[in-house]
């Protein structure tokens, strides 16, 4: 019986993770955080710049360069993760296929592509138009009503008519709140009822219009919370995705291992993998560091979703760029110059990374399979400018479950 162990908590890790569970694959996922699903609000990014702005995300796959992660998997391979994600996490409520990106406001006030997002976000898709009103409260960091109305209403890619509104309010008592803070406020009836009582006199008539508020509309009981604030404000309400912690994200994070731990997959948290154990050419099993002490963890496929540069997944040690669990061969080191002056550009090392095959295998130097058990998935894949393609999400999805399809289908030949 194949057992997998998984390598980080983001979303092509818990990803991965779940879909293996589903097959019914025994199943640990290692971090040594909490990943980055909190940082985020949910949204999948299959593609949103190429350069220029990308309204049909699935049709511009095809104009990638071969050397980029969805040239290995195909558009419909692509199109299928995310209609496995909307369909296996039904409370998320994800909306959008594809086929079209959304055009949602962020915490500033840009206008953003995405491909799908949970149903509170998506409803805030600016390209509808017509009248918003973006509200918040005064207590709350990191949101700012009048400057996101200001901004969406001088953008060019949408045209709505946007208005600001914020009320003076404490949230249980904290004077500089956070999101979650008040999220969790807002789960309380009479707290709910003070919030919406002050939002409601700051905004007055919404005359029709949609209220944008920060995306803080509860997260264990996030339906209950969205329905109850809308019919308070007597309009149609969406979530703005804020600074981190984002709740969102919170709530994508809590569903994928709420089902993960229902499978009876385990999650270990907190230990560093440090290295892997070899019987000839497959892995046999990784080595980790908990409490100070080594403890090996038998494995028969290995899936690391550890992130690229950003999140220490590739490091930059004396002899260049470097994989630091297995010493997998990193592509596209540049040398030198990994970066350069332009801090908007795209950067010299951006699409460093270690190259896959379809199965999400890694491969080395050569071009061979270094190890037939061991897959690569999400941002430590090579080829891709996550950030300036807004892309990061939608590769996540899709080489997880790339990598979880390939172990499955070995599973199946045992």
């Amino acid at each position: 019986m194949t057992r997998a162990l998984v390598v980080g908590a983001g979303l092509s890790g818990l990803a991965c993770a779940l879909r293996l569970a589903d097959g019914g694959a025994p199943v640990t996922v290692i971090a040594a955080g909490a990943g980055s699903l909190g940082l985020g609000g949910a949204t999948i990014d299959l593609l949103g710049y190429g350069p220029e702005l990308v309204p049909r995300p699935l049709e511009a796959l095809d104009g990638l360069p071969a050397g980029h992660p969805y040239a290995l998997l195909g558009p419909a391979r692509v199109a299928a993760a995310v209609a496995w994600l909307g369909e296996r996490l039904p409370g998320i409520a994800l909306h959008g296929d594809g086929s079209e990106n959304l055009l949602l406001a962020t915490a500033l006030g840009a206008v953003r592509p995405t491909a799908a997002a949970p149903a509170a976000v998506a409803a805030g898709d600016l390209r509808a138009g017509g009248a918003v009103v973006f509200a918040g409260v005064r207590p709350l960091r990191d949101f700012f009503p009048a400057l996101v109305a200001a901004n969406v209403g001088a953008s060019s890619r949408v045209r709505v008519e946007a208005r600001a509104a914020e009320a003076d309010v404490d949230v249980r008592g904290d004077a500089d709140a956070s999101p979650v803070a008040l999220a969790r406020a807002l789960e309380l009836p009479e707290e709910r009822g003070r919030v919406t009582a002050a939002l409601r006199a700051a905004i007055g008539d919404p005359g029709g219009a949609r209220i944008g508020l920060p995306a803080a509309l509860g997260i264990d009981r996030h339906a209950e919370v969205a329905a109850a604030v809308s019919d308070a404000l007597g309009a149609e309400v969406f979530e703005v995705p804020t600074a981190p912690p984002s709740v969102p994200g919170i709530r994508l994070y809590r569903a994928l291992t709420a089902e993960l731990r229902r499978l009876g997959a385990r999650l270990i948290v907190g230990p560093a993998v440090v290295g892997g154990v070899r019987d000839g050419d497959r892995l046999a099993a990784l080595e980790v560091q908990v409490s100070g002490r080594a403890r090996t963890l038998p494995a028969d496929s290995v899936v690391l979703a550890t992130g690229g540069l950003a999140a220490g997944g590739i490091e930059l040690g004396r002899d260049g760029l470097r994989e630091p669990v297995l010493g997998l061969s990193v592509a596209s080191d540049p040398g030198g110059e990994r970066y350069g002056p332009d801090a908007f550009g795209e950067q010299p090392a951006d699409r460093a990374g270690i190259r896959v095959d379809a199965r999400m295998r890694a491969l080395g130097h050569d071009g061979s399979v270094v190890h037939p058990n061991v897959h690569a998935v999400g941002a430590l894949v090579h080829g891709a400018v996550p950030w300036r393609e807004l892309s990061g999400n939608g590769l996540a999805l899709a080489t997880g479950l790339a990598a979880a399809d390939a172990i499955l289908e070995e599973r199946a030949h045992e």
